[in-house]
């Protein structure tokens, strides 16, 4: 067991609203070697048939390796079948037909993007279900390296300040089928409280209508480090806490839960461990 494993561990019951160590041995620990980000692209009418999704060439595997975006054909299985387990104990727990569930970091560059990116890809590989990632880094967007992506896209900052735009124009389809992108936009302003808009709730809401089979998946700043995700833990239905081995101390994983709350947190990914142990409960 890892030193971070033993730290969440040695969390004593807490009072309500603090993340107790009853409360984190509920949720579900993995471990993912790896990191970066990806994905997005042609605006499109959605449709709610998953079979009518329409589909651009997709993505080859010099690409996902170039991104980082996991494949069946990659050379570390482990990495893939991580996901595949991440993917099945989300399904497990999530009861919700169209959950919005935030990805976060403990600290900026622990791999908050990677995980959200892959937990999308490898949800959208069900061929029963549809995922849509939301870049919702609008300070440092973790979604710009997707080559799909054009610099004039419109995206979610485009659509909360602009009442004309809509959900339709910052939807983009990806090399990955049945998964859709909103990415962060363009708009550059000195607007700062994006996520206290009518708007966001307004999209969340159209957004989760429209397939009964979709996974809504944020990728969100780190938790510890910016108010927005905050703000956002409080507008998703679930929280992923991503921990970055050997990158972060007990106290700011203690942190980062109970901000996130012991309502929302529905599991911890452990990113880049050394040694890659299969899916532990506790």
């Amino acid at each position: 067991m890892s030193k971070i494993q033993k730290a969440i561990e040695k969390i004593k019951l807490e009072h309500e609203n603090k993340i107790s160590r009853a409360d984190i041995n509920n949720k579900a620990s993995f471990s993912i070697n790896s990191r970066s980000e990806a994905t997005g692209a042609p605006v499109i009418t959605e449709t709610c048939n998953i079979n009518e999704m329409h589909q651009p060439q997709e993505f080859s595997a010099e690409i996902r390796k170039k991104t980082h975006i996991i494949d069946q054909s990659m050379a570390d299985r482990r990495v893939f079948n991580a996901f595949r387990d991440l993917r099945t104990s989300v399904v497990q727990r999530v009861k919700e037909s169209s959950p919005i569930i935030m990805v976060t970091s403990c600290v900026y560059g622990g791999g908050g993007s990677f995980v959200s990116t892959n937990l999308a890809t490898v949800i959208a590989m069900d061929e029963t279900k549809t995922a849509l990632l939301v870049d919702c880094n609008l300070s440092e967007p973790g979604l710009n390296g997707l080559p799909l992506a054009a610099e004039n896209n419109n995206g979610l900052k485009d659509y909360l300040q602009n009442d004309s735009c809509t959900v339709n124009e910052i939807i983009y389809p990806t090399g990955i089928k049945r998964l859709r992108v909103i990415p962060a936009g363009n708009v550059n302003s000195s607007m700062s409280e994006y996520f206290t808009s009518v708007r966001l709730y307004r999209l969340f809401e159209e957004i989760k209508q429209r397939y009964s089979q979709r996974y809504i998946i944020v990728d969100a700043p780190a938790i510890s480090e910016n108010a927005d995700a905050r703000i956002l833990a409080e507008v998703c239905d679930y929280v992923i806490l991503v921990v970055p081995y050997g990158k972060v101390t007990e106290d700011q994983i203690l942190k980062s839960a109970r901000a996130i709350g012991k309502d929302k947190l529905l599991g911890t990914v452990f990113n880049n461990e050394p040694q890659f142990p299969k899916l532990a409960w506790h």
